[in-house]
């Protein structure tokens, strides 16, 4: 079977093929046609020469006078103190006139064929067998940012235990009664849990401290005869539960300053005990107090960075900085913020511009990754500001193949985990845990694997589109800790609550645009304006992934997201070597699927090397 006529750099031979023809292409252009051109040039040269003068004669009087030399002539008139020409017909024999050309028009052109061709203009404009000037002038994509955010949890922040003394079982041990109001514990450390308690404790364990009472008779639902145990109390019956949530949430806001939190009941480390009385039980109803909590995703309070964020899918040399301006980036039900993106960046190419390899280094004034918590707006969060390092991308790709108005591209990008771990910290505030130790902690370990394929096409040297198809994968997920014990700290077996994985996301950019401006003149300082419009669609592939633990829960629950994001912007030609793009990008949508309101980016670019027409202006 005949082989396609095409380039594939994934094969070794086609490579080889490729560079080969490369390197022909580009020797024909950098030798041969200088020779040809320099021989033309002295070819020309050569015609231009004055012809040589006849050998002097004798007069045919003897003693006659010297003949007068020639006239010399040019365009504008005939020189001063001679004589024109003689142009009459000579006869047979006669020796003619020498006609000598004007030396100063001789002079100008020999000063011109000196100087030789304009060779690094004339390569500049060859076509060096690569893709035509068309598909080299297609600017960068501008993306949609990829907006940081977050999905939030929530965390304890204190602990407090309702105790019930001397009650008794009845209705077939499925109800726990008493005759003594229930009374509000703090219990120590020692103690945070009914499984950590002595089995048979002598009414309140040592060192609690006594907080309040709960008003009427003490009734808890529990699990059948016997009740005793961890976990045996269910929660409290249905009258009596509306005192109880409400004696602990104000407990709750007077230790901690913060109304934002919710009382919740925990089963798991609730229970009743024996107290030593025949037929009678000690209740231990367990509630914590819970906060909202920002972004549990490392670096994701930066943003992940996605391969459309200004880049061409075909490989340049460059240096670029990007910024980006994002209002109100969703961070947690209630807490959002505006974020400053800053991301400076180099890309290399090798293999004769083929392939390149490009590094990303984000970071952001943003919310901080260590978090606290207090009563002001943002459930809860204190140290909210803060300049965080990103994640940073090291991305690779390659031509596949191409013709003279369009070309498919590959590559990979992989996100490094370099932002710093996400952690909720303990303020302090209630004799909970000590100031600055960690009520949840998510470490950044995850590696993101993101293969990508472009594709372009540029029918003509003004009209291009483009698009960016890509896979985001988070191969091992970060470890999370839910300090579930609330102890100092918080890296014990028990508080471990398993590896946060972020889900699997498509991203699809679309991009087109027209070259209403264009000026090859190097010199000019703009050389081109094209106005650019971009549609992103970003959906997880996967549901969010969330860890729960008594009292915690890590991640949030948002099920499946569609973002569908709209740019509108401009390119800027400067020069030779530079380029400046300003866009304004709208989210379309609402809800969690709106992850900011608006987005302004400025993004500058500065190409390096030899410049052909395929590097030329565009990177």
């Amino acid at each position: 079977m005949a082989r396609r006529n095409e380039i594939t750099l994934g094969m070794p031979s086609d490579a080889l093929m490729c560079h080969f023809r490369q390197a022909t292409n580009f020797l024909v252009v950098i030798v041969v046609l200088p020779a040809l051109t320099l021989f033309c040039a002295a070819t020309a040269r050569g015609d231009q020469q004055p012809a040589a003068a006849p050998p002097a004669t004798k007069s045919p009087t003897a003693g006659a006078p010297a003949e007068k030399p020639p006239v010399w002539s040019n365009a504008e008139g005939t020189a001063p103190g001679t004589q024109p020409p003689d142009t009459k017909p000579k006869a047979a024999g006669e020796p003619g006139s020498p006609t000598l050309p004007d030396f100063r028009n001789q002079a100008a052109a020999a000063g011109e064929a000196d100087r030789g061709p304009d060779l690094g203009r004339e390569l500049a404009d060859a076509d060096v067998g690569g893709f035509r000037e068309a598909l080299s002038n297609i600017p960068n994509m501008v993306g949609d940012g990829c907006g940081p955010g977050g999905s939030g949890g929530q965390a304890t922040i204190d602990r407090l235990v309702l105790f019930g003394e001397g009650m008794t079982p009845s209705n077939a041990g499925t109800l726990l009664t008493g005759a003594t109001p229930g009374a509000i514990y703090e219990f120590p450390q020692t103690y945070r849990d009914i499984q950590s308690l002595p089995t048979n404790p002598p009414g309140v364990v040592p060192g609690a401290v006594p907080l309040g009472l709960v008003p009427g008779a003490p009734s808890f639902n529990t699990t059948g005869i016997p009740p005793g145990g961890a976990g045996s109390i269910v929660g409290p019956t249905a009258g009596y539960a509306p005192s109880v949530d409400a004696a602990m949430q104000q407990e709750f806001i007077n230790r901690t300053g913060n109304a934002l939190g919710t009382t919740v009941f925990t089963p798991t480390t609730s229970g009743a005990l024996a107290n030593g009385e025949t037929g009678t039980y000690d209740a231990f109803a367990y509630y914590n107090y819970v906060v909202d909590t920002a972004s549990a995703t490392p670096g994701f309070n930066v943003g992940f960075v996605k391969i459309s964020e200004n880049l061409s899918p075909l490989p340049r040399d460059r240096v670029f900085f990007n910024y980006s301006y994002f209002k109100n980036s969703y961070f947690a039900p209630g807490l959002r913020a505006d974020v400053n993106r800053f991301m400076p960046g180099f890309e290399k190419t090798f293999f004769d511009g083929w392939t390149s390899i490009e590094i990303r280094t984000p970071f952001a004034a943003t919310l901080a990754s260590v978090q606290g918590y207090d009563a002001s707006p943002g459930a809860g969060i204190t140290n909210n500001r803060d300049v965080e390092l990103g994640n940073i991308s090291i991305i690779g790709k390659s031509v596949i193949q191409h013709s003279d108005t369009w070309a498919l591209t590959g590559g990979m990008q992989v996100m490094c985990p370099t932002a710093n771990s996400v952690s909720v910290q303990s303020t302090g505030v209630g004799p909970t845990i000590a100031t600055g130790k960690d009520l949840v902690l998510v470490e950044n370990e995850s590696v993101h694997a993101m293969p990508f394929m472009g594709f372009l096409w540029a029918p003509n040297d003004r009209f291009f589109t483009q698009t960016l198809l890509q896979i985001d994968v988070d191969t091992n997920g970060n470890p999370a800790y839910a300090n579930v014990l609330l102890t100092d700290d918080i890296k014990q077996p028990e508080n471990y609550a398993g590896r946060l994985t972020y889900p699997t996301f498509m991203y699809v950019g679309l991009s087109a645009g027209y070259w209403v401006y264009k000026n090859n003149n190097p010199s000019a300082t703009l050389t081109g304006f094209a106005p650019i419009m971009e549609v992103h669609f970003n959906q997880s592939l996967t549901p969010y992934d969330v860890l729960c633990q008594p009292g915690y829960q890590i991640g949030e629950d948002l099920g499946s997201l569609s973002m569908i994001n709209g740019m509108v912007g401009f390119n800027l030609e400067c020069g030779t070597r530079s380029t400046m793009t300003f866009a304004y990008v709208s989210p379309i949508g609402g809800g969690v699927d709106r992850w900011f309101d608006g987005e302004v980016r400025a993004m500058y670019n500065w190409r390096f090397g030899r410049q052909t027409r395929l590097t030329r202006v565009q990177f």
